[in-house]
């Protein structure tokens, strides 16, 4: 093990050690150079050992790798930790690992592969990886074996294979700079819910090449929630097959006292920068979206025209089943009893009016925050490390706000507007509980499809007008519009805000740069979300009155919000996520289409047949899913 930007007759102290320079005179310029773990060599293993870390506290460790110049791919590059002093493991498919005394775990950066092929590695494992111990040989991948489980800690037993990524890109190269690779291993600390070990493997040396999901992610070893400070370092190894591997521009950063990490949330979100970088994925963007207006359009109008055909049926179904959180609590009263409570003088009655009138108002504010905290919490779960932790609550928190301020922006447009025209200016805030079905099943979908993101909707509470004075449709047009572009706008404005707050994939940073770059980020799904669903031609949204007022302004309305909504989440090249949330969505367009042939068909049979009863008995075997 050496320094390549040092004199071989020099030696510079490191961790617990000393290193010497690779060469004289040395082999690059100062500021330049590289660790170098093993050279061109069979049969070699190297070892330092840098810091101890806090297990409560964590670590983060950004660096760039290269394996080079040899033949074979041989072998690999390891991170680990270790509760005690190091000691080198075996070389080769071990990686300098396997074998290590009182390890804790080993990151692998395996070009050869045998870091995940059990029979290459001769080792007692006896009975203590009952789960299995590897796949195979795996080149080009990154991989986490576990702790030496013997009991006298002396590297005997144990190393279990934990989990491995899919072939990469390939590791090995000619030299130095094509075969550089950036890599932020992240680890969690002991007081974190479930912590994991993260690893995101770029494609270059730029830090820009981390993919916004991690490359592969594990749960951390159970011996390590039982360990206080723990030892981290690098190993490597070789055999027959033999390269140069080295590592370089190391940072390494304990979590400390207030910090914290950004939710997937904000940080599965491509830069704007990056989303707009390639030309024949805008187009194809661009594609998609007005191919997305025309298969919009005819299951909308069928769902719009049987929605108010047969409302009446339908109102009466939900009244009976599912509204009644909008009973007034005398409601439920019996004649009796409401005689009871009647004033029995005149005077009285004023002051029994205004009680009613404070009761109904405390109770609709309180399903109010019930139905927003419920709505953000569902949010937060949308974050594969949601739990209770402080990402979470920020994350939870700045959802929250953000799910205001989209309620807030259409009530205020029309409020301005009502104000210009003289109209009545009444309104209160309605919670809309059944939202948080829609919101749980998006959170499902989004979950089960590893969307991140995510679809962040669901309409939980809205901004009701007391419609003293109806709008004509030309101005319920107008309105609807103007919200929906505004809604877009603000997503957009919050996108370019991402530019200056992007910290980073499992970048651990101080929590008001936490806050500031989750808010922008929730607001962005939020605002996009909101506009691209509003702006749907179903006749209880505002995209069905901008249709039924000027349908040339809906379509270039909803194109650019779909365009947007197709460019930055559903179909990003920046992201590996693209894929599995393009085909998620068009699940979601042909279920609506299923939905929506689905009720026409029902209704038009239900007409065809002889009435034994009242309209709003036609359809008790109607489920939810028909009428959403």
């Amino acid at each position: 093990m050496c320094l390549t930007a040092l004199d071989s007759t020099s030696r510079i102290a490191l961790g617990h050690g000393t290193l010497v320079g690779c060469a004289s005179p040395a082999i690059d310029s100062p500021g330049h150079g590289a660790l170098r773990l093993t050279g061109i060599s069979g049969g070699i293993t190297s070892l330092t050992d840098l810091s101890w870390i806090s297990a409560a506290s964590g670590f983060q460790a950004s660096f760039e790798l290269a394996q080079y110049g040899g033949a074979g791919n041989g072998d690999g590059i390891t991170l680990f930790a270790t509760t005690g002093r190091g000691s080198v493991g075996v070389g080769g498919g071990g990686l300098g690992y396997v074998g290590m005394p009182h390890a804790l775990f080993g990151v692998g950066f395996d070009a050869y592969g045998n870091f995940s092929n059990p029979p290459a590695i001769a080792y007692n494992w006896g009975n203590e990886c009952p789960g299995g111990n590897g796949i195979g040989q795996t080149p080009n991948s990154v991989v986490v074996r576990g702790p030496d489980v013997s009991r006298a800690g002396d590297g005997s037993a144990g190393y279990c294979y934990l989990g491995g990524s899919s072939q990469t890109a390939a590791f090995v190269g000619t030299n130095r700079s094509d075969a550089s690779h950036f890599v932020r291993v992240v680890v969690d600390g002991t007081t974190t819910h479930n912590p994991s070990i993260s690893i995101y493997f770029g494609g270059s040396s730029k830090a820009s090449s981390l993919p916004s999901s991690p490359t592969l992610r594990v749960p951390v070893p159970s011996a390590l929630l039982h360990t206080s400070s723990y030892r981290i370092g690098f190993s490597a190894g070789t055999g027959s097959a033999q390269d140069v591997n080295e590592i370089w521009n190391l940072q390494l950063v304990a979590t400390f006292v207030g910090g914290s990490r950004v939710s997937t949330i904000a940080s599965a979100i491509p830069l704007i920068t990056g989303a707009f970088s390639s030309r024949h994925q805008t187009l194809v963007n661009a594609s998609l979206a007005g191919a997305s207006l025309l298969v919009l359009v005819f299951p909308s109008q069928l769902f719009n025209h049987t929605f108010l055909e047969n409302y009446e049926t339908i109102a009466a179904w939900w009244r009976r089943r599912f509204l009644w959180w909008r009973q007034s609590p005398r409601a439920s009263l019996t004649a009796d009893e409401v005689d009871a409570t009647t004033p029995s003088h005149p005077e009285s009655a004023p002051v029994a009016h205004a009680s009613r009138h404070v009761w109904a108002a405390l109770r609709r504010w309180t399903a109010v925050i019930i139905v927003l905290v419920g709505g953000s919490i569902l949010g937060g779960v949308l974050d594969p490390r949601f739990g209770w932790n402080v990402p979470s609550v920020i994350a939870t928190v700045t959802i929250l706000l953000s799910t205001v301020v989209v309620i807030a922006i259409p009530g205020y447009i029309e409020f301005r507007f009502r104000r210009w025209r003289q109209l009545g200016r009444r309104f209160r805030v309605e919670a809309l509980p059944a939202g948080l079905l829609i919101g749980l099943l998006c959170v499902l979908i989004s979950r089960l499809s590893h969307f991140e993101p995510g679809y962040l909707y669901g309409v939980i509470c809205i901004l009701a007008f007391a419609r003293q004075s109806e709008l004509e449709t030309r101005d319920e047009g107008r309105l609807a519009s103007v919200a929906i572009v505004t809604l877009v706008l603000l997503a957009l404005l919050a996108w370019l805000a991402l530019l200056p707050l992007h910290t980073g994939s499992g970048v651990i940073v101080p929590w008001w740069r936490v806050v500031l770059e989750d808010l922008a980020g929730t607001l962005f799904v939020t605002a996009l979300v909101a506009g691209v669903i509003g702006s749907l031609p179903l006749s209880f949204l505002p995209g069905g009155r901008v249709f039924a007022w000027r349908k040339s302004v809906w379509l270039v309305i909803t194109f650019f919000s779909v365009f947007v909504l197709f460019q930055s989440m559903v179909n990003p090249h920046a992201t590996t996520e693209g894929s599995g949330s393009i085909v998620t969505t068009t699940v979601l367009f042909a279920l609506f289409s299923a939905c929506s042939i689905w009720m026409y068909a029902h209704f038009r049979r239900r007409k065809d047949q002889p009435s034994h009863g009242a309209a709003s008995d036609l359809i008790d075997d109607i489920p939810i899913a028909g009428v959403e």
